[in-house]
């Protein structure tokens, strides 16, 4: 079981970070570890999200077992290759952007199995920081 120490806390002000599972086309089943990110502006002025390389180049999957072990390695943005021009991401106050991830894109294929993982988002850049509520991943 996974103490409530152990989890992140979800931080309130310019940013809002969502965690859900992505819900299938229709007449085609739900991957289990197929996910979507949500992050709203939740201020009243336009925030500018640096990215030189990806918007996502600042997230992390942070994942733990049925246990509360972590099995995440590294960072979710690590993943992204440097394209040729900036990737900037700018929203309006309640614009919010929306991108599929791969829930336990951050733990290792010798470390997935079946069992229940606990994934939480954190989208950390300069100036801005947002973690979202705990998402329980069946696998």
């Amino acid at each position: 079981m996974i103490a409530a120490r152990d989890l992140l806390t979800p931080c309130q002000g310019k940013l809002a970070c969502r965690l859900r599972a992505k819900s299938p086309p229709v007449g085609r089943s739900a991957s289990p570890s197929a996910g979507e990110l949500e992050l709203e502006n939740v201020s009243a002025t336009d925030l500018d999200i640096p990215a030189d390389i990806h918007p996502l180049q600042n997230l992390n999957l942070r994942v733990t077992d049925a246990h509360g072990a972590v099995v995440s390695e590294g960072w979710y943005g690590n993943q992204f290759s440097p394209g040729e021009t900036a990737a900037d991401l700018r929203l309006q106050p309640g614009q919010t952007f929306v991108i599929a991830v791969a829930l336990l894109g951050t733990v290792p294929p010798d470390r997935r199995g079946s069992g229940t993982y606990i994934v939480q988002a954190i989208f950390d850049c300069p100036e801005l920081r947002a973690v979202s509520d705990p998402l329980t991943v069946t696998i």
